[in-house]
């Protein structure tokens, strides 16, 4: 199990594999996964070609 574990001034940033909903339309979207049992979400936009 990896812990990742950030200060209240840190950041960080993992990439997730989306092709299997592509092609994405425009909009705003959000991404919930849960992390030891706790949601965590982010937000993300595809903005208009």
């Amino acid at each position: 199990m990896i812990a990742h574990i950030l200060e209240s001034d840190e950041e960080a940033t993992e990439e997730i594999n989306l092709t299997y909903y592509e092609p994405l339309t425009p909009g705003r979207y959000r991404v919930i996964r849960q992390i030891n049992g706790e949601p965590m979400a982010a937000g993300f936009e595809v903005p208009e070609e």
